[in-house]
């Protein structure tokens, strides 16, 4: 990963003065997502965890390096559960949860928080949000909500209507709305969500073209 960073971020680096504002790349979206982490032993975790960390500082530094901080922002995905206390880190003599360290390396996180009840979603939505506006709005936390159809029923919207995820949608706004570490909410996938029952065309069009 170091290695392909390097190489690929400073080639970028011309981008400010040679591309037109509507060409010049906007961002770096990094989707790896560890899914085993809380099965390993506490020593795998942390070696595990530290990787995926170094990741993003490697990321963030080529881009500093490079001097494109302002035009090249760090973008990523996450699961909702790394804020948990079992998957704290330790880097450099400093603790703090997983969730906590991404989201010091990166501009805009987007949490899977794939659920399909308002308390649930909001229990999950809350630590990101919470931890992003202490950034003043350098960080922002979206949330993305699952309307795939083959995922666990408990957890997508699939099944339900367009109107129990706009409601969803609404109370989310409704919660996170002025608080400097909120960035929107995210649906996975679009596809999907256009066969929901009670979705209108207008609507289909809209979220198409956002």
């Amino acid at each position: 990963m170091e290695s392909d960073a390097q190489s690929r971020i400073p080639f970028h680096s011309a981008a400010p003065k040679t591309y037109k504002v509507t060409q010049r790349p906007v961002g770096v979206h990094l989707d790896v997502e560890p899914p085993n982490l809380p099965d390993l032993s506490p020593a795998d975790f942390q070696k595990a965890a530290t990787a995926y960390i170094n990741m993003f500082s490697v990321v963030r530094d080529q881009i500093n390096k490079a001097g494109l901080q302002e035009y090249i922002k760090i973008n990523c995905d996450i699961a909702r559960w790394y804020y948990e206390p079992n998957l704290d880190v330790t880097i450099g003599g400093v603790k703090k949860p997983l969730n906590e360290w991404v989201i010091d390396y990166s501009d805009r996180v987007t949490v899977m928080d794939y659920q399909n009840t308002i308390k649930n979603i909001l229990a999950g939505a809350e630590p990101h949000i919470t931890y992003a506006n202490k950034f003043g709005g350098k960080k922002q936390i979206v949330i993305a909500l699952d309307v795939h159809s083959e995922t666990d029923p408990d957890i997508t919207f699939w099944g339900k209507n367009a109107e129990a995820l706009e409601e969803a949608i609404t109370d989310i706004k409704n919660n996170f709305n002025g608080q400097a570490g909120f960035g929107g909410v995210a649906i996975w996938e679009h596809s999907y969500y256009t066969k929901l029952p009670g979705v209108s065309t207008q609507t289909i069009a809209r979220t198409a073209a956002t």
